[in-house]
């Protein structure tokens, strides 16, 4: 079960900022990680990624709580889509990994993605 549904238009550049906080309330430090990253597959179980996105904690990272998430136009548009109208998407996943600066991965949050097609291609 995904964490959170994301819609993303093909074709646009798309960009989210997941604000994070710990059971208390507080921001979320995320101090002790050395990267983020996400990655777009037609199934979990997929072997071969539909799109790998820009991610970056935004500064200070100690105290923002802050993970940045980009996908340019071109690689939205580059997203296969199988809806037949506006009103249709075709669902893709995707999950946020932490990496400590040990080495450690943790899956941070599941997303599903609703890919909206793109109309206008000039």
């Amino acid at each position: 079960m995904a964490d959170a549904i994301i819609k993303l238009k093909q074709g646009s550049y798309w960009e989210k900022t997941l604000k994070v906080y710990t059971s208390d309330g507080d921001l979320y430090s995320f101090s002790s990680y050395s990267s983020v990253a996400m990655e777009i597959r037609r199934t979990p179980q997929d072997k071969t990624a539909i799109a790998t996105v820009t991610c970056a904690f935004v500064s200070p990272k100690a105290t923002s709580g802050e993970i940045t998430l980009i996908l340019t136009s071109d690689q939205t548009a580059d997203i296969p889509s199988n809806a037949k109208t506006l009103d249709d998407y075709t669902i893709y996943f995707g999950d946020v990994f932490l990496t400590s600066s040990t080495g450690i991965r943790t899956c941070l949050c599941n997303l599903e993605l609703h890919v909206i097609p793109e109309v206008t291609r000039s």
